[in-house]
């Protein structure tokens, strides 16, 4: 990893603006981070825990499995699934539900992935507005940035979601009552969403190739 470290703080001298500088500390890091992107599940939840969950407030559960998991896709590795609440995984995104980091029972950060081997090909605009899922004892809100105005078909003026270079963050409040009926489960919660992003980009699939796996 020092020898790692070392060459890439070589490299980004040679990208980087002339005069902006890159420390070595940096860029050990950043070695270390690819490093534990190749462990298992174990060692990624373990460097979390230990380590990158104190780097500062900002820096959120789901900010981490998406970065391990986009150095993953480079290296040819399946994304680290095994630790998250709950996940699913559609045609054109991907779905991770964690516990929230207040450890408070009912709140999980949700994290939504588009799939950029299946969606790099449509039109940027197609992932500025998307229906949030109806799924019975939870309430899905947009962190801030990833809400999107919705006129739902009765004119009525609703709360959608959208992506941001290619994420879409946002929190689940879960109410178990009796008065509400069965509460679904996290995973319907996460098929639902991965659902609601498929179903208005379906059409594409009809003439640009897709990769179902």
């Amino acid at each position: 990893m020092l020898r790692n470290a070392q060459y890439l703080r070589m490299r980004t001298s040679q990208v980087l603006p002339r005069g902006q500088q890159f420390y070595g500390g940096t860029a050990l890091y950043f070695a270390l981070f690819c490093d534990v992107a190749g462990r298992d599940e174990q060692t990624i939840e373990a460097f979390w825990a230990s380590i990158a969950r104190f780097w500062g407030a900002w820096y959120r559960r789901q900010d981490y499995y998406q970065q391990i998991n986009q150095l993953r896709g480079v290296m040819g590795k399946a994304p680290a699934n095994g630790l998250s609440e709950a996940h699913a995984v559609g045609v054109y995104s991907r779905v991770a539900v964690f516990q929230d980091e207040s450890g408070q029972k009912g709140h999980s950060q949700v994290l939504l992935t588009l799939r950029t081997e299946n969606t790099q090909a449509l039109p940027a605009g197609e992932f500025d507005q998307f229906e949030l899922p109806f799924c019975n004892g939870h309430i899905l809100v947009p962190d801030p940035g990833y809400g999107a105005p919705v006129v739902f078909l009765n004119n009525v003026l609703g709360l959608g979601f959208c992506f941001r270079e290619g994420t879409c963050s946002m929190h689940c409040y879960t109410v178990e009552d009796a008065r509400l009926g069965a509460t679904q489960t996290l995973t319907e919660v996460a098929e639902a969403l991965v659902s609601n992003v498929d179903a208005p980009l379906r059409a594409y699939a009809a003439t640009i190739p897709v990769n179902q796996r």
